[in-house]
């Protein structure tokens, strides 16, 4: 639910209850641990609050820290925003702080350039698989892997996506430094489809208009997300790779 809507169906006078210490715990909670308006609204009666109430809180204290986009706007044209909340920033730290330790913990063992090579290849072995996974391809680890070290061509389409993975990967690797382009997604995107999917024209393309796409909900029977008109996907796409392309200094 928007903030618009919540304020609409509330009265203003509410807010005087900001100020009181509990009540801004809640809210703490609530962004610490991103809840969404259904976590919400299963603890607003903890609150002394409404449901509305209680989501408008927590809506405003998002809003405040909160950083603006300059590239990127919804269908209305207006501009999207994300957080940085501080238990994020934490489990980032963690990762960075651990997996560089693991790292380097690792490779001074390991004394020649044909094991760290080995050792490299390994690990992106086990990071296309579990890649492909996530994705839907059912394949065991062990025949996954033989497929990608021995340079086997893949037996079905689930190896497929593994190879597609694997080769991806190294494509990215070998290209981190340049910047992001539409054109580099589209590489991106037809090198992940490859011989993976019905329709070999559909690797590497944009959507035309005449291909539109909605989410359903079967359940509650109600569309969920239109995407935007495939005519602006060009333009949208080029917004997006500039933001991705900012160096973070001016955010907002």
């Amino acid at each position: 639910m928007s903030l618009c809507a919540v304020l609409n169906a509330i009265k203003p006078d509410f807010l005087l209850c900001y100020a009181e210490p509990a009540v801004q715990e809640w809210v703490k909670k609530a962004n610490n641990n991103l809840w969404n308006w259904e976590d919400s609204a299963y603890r607003a009666g903890l609150t002394g609050l409404t449901t509305e109430q209680y989501w408008a809180f927590v809506k405003f204290y998002r809003a405040q820290s909160a950083y603006g986009t300059k590239h990127l706007t919804d269908s209305a044209d207006q501009p999207f925003s994300f957080r940085l909340p501080a238990p994020l920033l934490e489990s980032l730290h963690i990762i960075d702080t651990n997996l560089g330790g693991s790292v380097q913990a690792v490779w001074p063992t390991i004394k020649s350039d044909a094991e760290q090579n080995r050792y490299l290849i390994s690990a992106l072995c086990e990071e296309a698989i579990a890649s492909s996974e996530i994705e839907g391809a059912v394949v065991t680890r062990k025949e996954a892997k033989e497929m990608l070290l021995q340079n086997r061509k893949p037996k079905n389409r689930d190896q497929q996506m593994v190879l597609n993975n694997f080769r991806t990967i190294q494509m990215l690797n070998e290209r981190k430094s340049e910047p992001l382009t539409v054109e580099l997604l589209q590489e991106i995107q037809r090198q992940l489809t490859e011989n993976a999917i019905d329709d070999v024209g559909d690797s590497g393309r944009l959507r035309r208009p005449d291909e539109p796409i909605k989410v359903w909900d079967e359940e509650d029977q109600q569309t969920l997300h239109v995407s935007p008109a495939a005519e602006n996907f060009p333009e949208r796409l080029r917004r997006l790779c500039q933001f991705a392309n900012d160096d973070g200094t001016k955010l907002g």
